[in-house]
């Protein structure tokens, strides 16, 4: 009998225990994540559409040389504006690039490369998120979505230039969307880049109506003289005049 009663008494906290550890496990489970935004409760105020904004900013150059600048610097070897150094060195993809032998897999090419489509990706997000906002300066609404405009059309310029027609990515796309993808041609690049700037273009500011505190935001200046260079690089000449 006290054996019996054992028996069940052990059964018993067994069932509660686990009954407990899948209840708390559950509970566990189903708490949002702590420390990391959600789109789906982020750009409810002008601070966080500004905040994305700004992160797009910063995607210019990202956190340091090696993003952007050292691609730049390196086919700046390929010219005459600079030499790759001490011919005696194993000067690696810097030789590469100036001999024109660097290829897809050189380090400096694949990190522009994935580092301007983060750029674009931020852009997208923005430009996804804000028109929906629920903000009430429609004047800095507007302002915004040129600014990310302009930004998406300075990444896809600079890969345009670089790498010929890429492929176009538009709105908030995870990687399994962007499977299959193909490049766009050349012409439908240059299309997507001026169709951004010329909707950019009116809604944003001169330099002059800008307060202090935003001096070194994107003015209607920056966005025709990009436009110019755009128009000039396919040598759209005329298209090119109006904008001086």
């Amino acid at each position: 009998m006290k054996k019996n009663i054992k028996q069940t008494i052990i059964a018993l906290s067994i069932t509660a225990l686990l009954s407990v550890g899948n209840t708390g496990c559950s509970d566990f489970l189903d708490q949002p994540a702590l420390g990391k935004e959600s789109l789906d409760t982020y750009f409810q105020t002008e601070e966080e559409c500004l905040n994305q904004i700004n992160g797009c900013y910063e995607a210019i150059h990202w956190n340091g040389w090696w993003e952007i600048r050292k691609f730049i610097n390196t086919t700046s070897m390929c010219t005459d504006d600079m030499w790759m150094g001490n011919t005696a060195q194993d000067a690696g993809e810097y030789r590469d690039l100036a001999h024109y032998t660097g290829n897809a897999q050189t380090d400096a090419t694949q990190n522009f490369w994935q580092y301007r489509y983060k750029g674009i990706f931020r852009t997208n997000v923005c430009l996804e998120r804000i028109p929906e906002a629920p903000i009430t300066d429609e004047d800095l609404r507007k302002r915004m979505i040129a600014e990310a405009k302009f930004l998406r059309a300075y990444f896809y310029f600079d890969l345009v230039i670089n790498f010929g027609g890429v492929p176009v990515l538009h709105g908030f796309l995870q990687p399994s969307d962007v499977q299959g993808i193909k490049r766009s041609s050349v012409a439908e690049t240059y299309k997507v880049i001026e169709d951004d700037l010329v909707d950019a273009i009116p809604d944003l500011p001169l330099r002059s109506e800008y307060p202090d505190a935003d001096l070194g935001r994107i003015t209607k200046g920056a966005a025709q003289a990009l436009l110019g260079k755009v128009y000039l690089f396919q040598e759209k000449y005329n298209e090119a005049e109006t904008m001086l």
